[in-house]
């Protein structure tokens, strides 16, 4: 419940896209994104050590 409250405070706030970077070894973490809407996207470089899975989320207008 927190982390819809957050996206929906993000959206209501003007935030057009959420993004988030995350490790594929986080698997109770990747279900909550994919469960509220996130698609994975493919990076050239993710810039963090640990990062390697990329979300994102764009809301239906």
């Amino acid at each position: 419940m927190v982390f819809k409250a957050a996206m929906e405070w993000a959206l209501e706030h003007g935030a057009k896209r959420l993004f988030i970077l995350s490790n594929s070894k986080l698997k109770p973490a990747l279900h909550i994104y994919e469960k509220n809407g996130f698609k994975e996207i493919k990076l050239d470089d993710y810039e963090y050590v640990r990062g390697d899975i990329a979300f994102e989320y764009i809301p239906e207008e």
